[in-house]
């Protein structure tokens, strides 16, 4: 078990679970879990990480073959892989490893109050295989690390064309160089974060307010229809979404891309879903003069009902043609880039 004095905390007081289950995954980098922080629409109140804490990992498998990835997609630090620091035998054939919040800081850095994303990965080679059961986070008993923190985002520009949404929006950065290099502009910002629902960003839209954009692009719902959210708490939120920005900038244009269809594996029994969705949301943005509807589906779908092959990487998410039949549309609509 871990050692109070060597890590500062104690199993029976203040332990926050994060995950509790049975996650089981193969090969040299598989997710296990996932979890947003409270700032980006989840649960775990990053900014009260303290001094002398730790997160801990209870799992079956092959022994300290696990990392602890940190991203922050709303900060400066957008991904980092942290290893054990040290790893315990429990009992029924467990491990516990243990990650002191001391190496985390060494990679991620203090600003724990822009953390977005606690993961935790396989590492190793493609036959190690892990069965993760918990990830608890343990307090420690100093102050709290960095309370504050930094109060802008040095890695965005805060005005101009602002894109927020899911993997879609986040993609275009982490895989081909961001919306910048495909529209030929420079004044594009990327709030996109994987796997988030309308739930999660409504939520954290307000950061990206803090900043004065004259141009929204907001892209999201497929997660909405894989994770079950109702129709009528998606619209809901997109309304929400809108009527925040236009109260923080009231002359801020809005564009909303429409859900893309997608192919096997992903959704093969649900393209209707997304059609009616499509549907309902074009209906939403009518009553917003402010809001408008851009159909991206229509130039996705192939004659099967399916997305076209050709525009898609996994099944899902746009290959590099794809982000460009998103650009081409958009070109025609966006103002043009102020800063040229």
């Amino acid at each position: 078990m871990v050692e109070q004095k060597d890590n500062k905390h104690s199993k029976e007081e203040g332990a926050l679970v994060l995950f509790n289950g049975s996650k089981t995954a193969t090969g040299k980098q598989s997710l296990l879990a996932h979890l947003f922080t409270k700032h980006v629409g989840g649960e775990f109140d990053a900014s009260l990480i303290n001094e002398g804490s730790c997160f801990a990992m209870e799992y079956t498998g092959h022994r300290d073959k696990l990392i602890l990835a940190l991203s922050s997609v709303s900060g400066t630090t957008h991904w980092v892989s942290v290893a054990p620091t040290s790893t315990t035998p429990l009992e029924n054939g467990r491990y516990e490893s243990i990650f002191r919040i001391e190496d985390c800081i060494k990679k991620f850095g203090t600003n724990f109050k822009r953390l977005d994303l606690i993961q935790a990965y396989t590492q190793g080679s493609e036959d190690t295989t892990i069965t993760l059961e918990r990830l608890t986070y343990y307090p420690g008993t100093g102050t709290v690390i960095d309370p504050k923190g930094e109060t802008r985002w040095t890695n965005k520009n805060l005005t101009g064309t602002a894109f927020i949404g899911d993997s879609i929006v986040q993609n275009a950065m982490s895989l081909y160089g961001d919306w910048n290099s495909f529209l030929g502009r420079k004044d594009c910002s990327n709030w996109g974060i994987g796997g988030q629902t309308t739930v999660h960003i409504e939520k954290r839209i307000n950061d990206m307010l803090e900043g004065s954009y004259d141009t929204i692009v907001i892209l999201c719902g497929i997660n909405d229809i894989g994770n079950n959210v109702s129709r009528d708490t998606t619209l809901r939120n997109f309304k929400s979404m809108f009527e925040k920005i236009h109260y923080k900038i009231p002359d801020a244009e809005i564009y909303v891309i429409s859900i893309l269809p997608t192919r096997a594996p992903f959704f093969v029994d649900s393209q209707h879903l997304i059609r009616d969705l499509n549907q309902a949301l074009k209906t939403t943005i009518e009553q917003y003069h402010y809001v408008n509807y851009v159909d991206c589906y229509s130039a996705f779908a192939g004659d099967d009902g399916y997305c076209i092959e050709d525009y898609l990487f996994d099944g899902l998410h746009p290959n590099e043609a794809g982000y460009h039949v998103i650009a081409d549309m958009l070109k025609s609509l966006l103002p043009p880039d102020r800063t040229e």
